[in-house]
């Protein structure tokens, strides 16, 4: 049989691993790339509920009932004190990833990810004294310049355009949090309790939800604990998108561990060879991200490194016994790409049982050399761009920087402005009452930046948005206001952006029925900013009122004034 996989169930295992992981990235891009703001740790928060919930379900349909669950965590109550580190780490990890998974495109930050292998093997063999083979450093040399030929533009180009260094940096953080976490399960908590898994994982999610549950007490009112689970918050949350990575990032969870224990770690380490590709040809297929030369061969190296780290581990040292079934870092769900093996790729087994302390094997192979190259490649990836080969700029780079500003902006004002044109600075509300003085005579408060803003969802491909937006302006907005506006500022930005949506809505088909609302907003626009021309010069005057036009004998209206702007007045005929 294929691999191993002998029966459905097992297939179904692998298969179904490789889904979860590639999904998740996808879906924290897609949500990033439709604009959607919403609280990370609110997010990591849900997703530990969520997992907490899995465990307990799991815990009372195999072991016992909930208070047999109860009394086993207070037997257990020191795992607690225990899991403060990892689980601390581990809530960092979770919320920081989303900023990178949303900064890279999927298959970028899933071989950069795959550096983790290399910082974790140089923690175990020199904190845990666990022997590393030679072939297997040859494995983690190769994943390294995997990594380094995904962002080879980078030597090439330098930074300016791309990414910058803090995005760079950020990746090597979540690698050193990964891996240190990892490491530090194995090195305290192995062998030091003999909870079964579902109660160790039950203590991981309850210490991970407070750290979180402190993290959105500190961060201000804006984002405190109470009004972090406001409608207002929750309302991008309770999306399909960001819903669906909640119950997703669970699931990863749940089934890294039904993997390690009906599998093992060699298949697993093959499941993250080929995520490796499934997230490359699916963000390609969902995003458009081309498979250049760079990233297939970035592909093959990363593939060909991990392939050769599972399959050759150092075969001098006594057999390693079995590690607990919980893996650092996927227990806890991590919303990270497929977490590999903290040790060699003998080392995880049918799990049997807690496993006792085992002697530290000497050191077979010097790693010092190793550990030089791999710093050398992290300088080179992470360094100043004076330390580059070249200068210059990356198209597809600045391409990406382009959206992550419009993705920042649109965002803004979808979240704290709309449907408003402009706020008022301290109270942050709309200006809508004239006798109050409150009125903007320039605007008019008609969602100008919401039409202003269809032309650039058709570009950045936010289809979803572009159908929203139709329909709310088709319906919502209309021009019978009896106020003073720019004649200018409607003409380039509420008419020009109501005829080139129409354009794109009618071409595209969305949304769905549409019936030709933006062109009739654009005529009946078109027809009260006509009276701007009623002028004894003929020129358009600066500011016209949509409900009367121009009337200089209108002595109540002292903002209608008698001059015109002849380069405003220009615009006009382009």
């Amino acid at each position: 049989m294929l691999l191993g996989l002998d029966t459905p169930f097992k297939f179904a295992l692998f298969l179904g691993y490789i889904v979860v992981w590639t999904s998740q990235s996808i879906l924290v891009h897609l949500a990033a790339k439709r604009g959607i703001e919403y609280n990370y740790t609110t997010v990591v928060f849900l997703q530990d509920c969520c997992k907490m919930l899995i465990t307990v379900f799991l815990f009372v349909r195999s072991e016992g009932s909930l208070g047999d669950l109860w009394r086993q965590m207070v037997v257990h109550k020191k795992l607690a004190v225990l899991y403060l580190v990892p689980a601390g780490l581990y809530a960092i990890y979770n919320n920081l990833t989303f900023i990178s998974m949303a900064t890279f495109d999927p298959a970028t930050y899933y071989v950069l990810l795959q550096a983790k292998l290399v910082v974790t093997a140089i923690l175990c063999v020199t904190v845990l004294h666990k022997p590393v083979s030679k072939v297997q450093w040859l494995g983690l040399f190769i994943i390294t310049i995997g990594a380094m030929m995904k962002e080879y533009k980078v030597f090439i180009h330098g930074l300016e355009g791309g990414h910058s260094i803090w995005d760079y940096l950020l990746v090597l953080l979540l690698v050193l949090l990964s891996s240190f976490a990892g490491v530090y399960n194995e090195k305290l908590l192995k062998g030091q309790d003999t909870a079964s898994p579902n109660v160790q994982n039950m203590f991981m999610y309850i210490v991970s939800m407070a750290c979180n549950a402190l993290g959105l007490m500190v961060r201000g009112s804006g984002w405190g604990l109470i009004t972090a689970f406001s409608p207002e918050n929750l309302k991008p949350i309770l999306s399909w998108n960001v819903l669906a990575i909640i119950f997703n990032a669970a699931i990863t969870g749940v089934m890294t561990g039904f993997f390690l224990k009906h599998l093992n770690s060699i298949l697993k380490s093959i499941a993250a060879a080929i995520q490796v590709w499934t997230v490359a040809i699916t963000s390609s297929i969902v995003f458009g991200y081309p498979i250049d030369l760079g990233v297939f061969l970035s592909l093959v190296l990363v593939t060909a490194g991990v392939w050769i780290y599972s399959r050759y581990p150092e075969t001098s040292a006594p057999a390693a016994k079995p590690l607990p079934t919980r893996e650092p870092g996927a227990d806890e769900g991590d919303v990270e790409l497929g977490a590999l093996d903290t040790s060699s790729g003998s080392e995880y087994k049918q799990q049997s049982g807690p496993s006792s302390d085992e002697p530290s094997p000497k050191m077979s192979f010097s790693s010092s050399p190793w550990l030089a190259v791999f710093l050398l490649g992290t300088i080179l990836v992470l360094g100043e761009p004076s330390m580059r080969w070249d200068g210059g700029s990356s198209g597809s780079g600045g391409m990406d920087l382009v959206e992550r500003m419009h993705e920042h902006a649109f965002g803004g004002y979808m979240r704290y402005a709309f449907p408003y044109d402009e706020l008022r600075p301290l109270s942050c509300d709309g200006r809508i009452l004239r006798e109050r003085g409150d009125l903007d005579f320039n605007i008019a408060n008609v969602s100008m930046t919401y039409i202003d803003a269809l032309d650039s969802l058709v570009l950045f491909d936010r289809l979803e948005d572009f159908g929203e937006a139709v329909d709310y302006i088709s319906h919502s907005v209309t021009f019978d206001r009896d106020v003073v506006v720019s004649a200018f500022e409607l003409n380039i930005r509420v008419l020009g952006g109501l005829l080139s949506g129409h354009l794109h809505a009618k071409r595209m088909g969305i949304p769905s029925g549409y019936q030709d609302g933006l062109l009739q907003k654009a005529i009946d626009l078109g027809d009260r900013l006509y009276g701007a021309f009623d002028t004894p010069t003929g020129l358009p005057a600066a500011r016209v009122n949509l409900a009367g036009g121009v009337d200089d004998d209108d002595d109540d209206d002292e903002h209608v004034p008698d001059s015109t702007t002849v380069v405003e007045a220009g615009s006009w005929i382009m």
